[in-house]
């Protein structure tokens, strides 16, 4: 059975994917970069 990854609330180790999450996420993608601001502004 495949293990679940949880990221609802903004603690735990996948916690930085949350939704809730109280800061930017940065990616690249073939040089360019992305940022992605968060849902909730605290």
């Amino acid at each position: 059975m495949p293990q679940e990854i949880r990221f609802c609330k903004p603690e735990g180790v996948y916690g930085f994917l949350s939704p809730l999450a109280a800061f930017p996420i940065k990616m690249s993608v073939d040089g360019e970069y992305f940022i992605f601001p968060p849902v909730m502004r605290f």
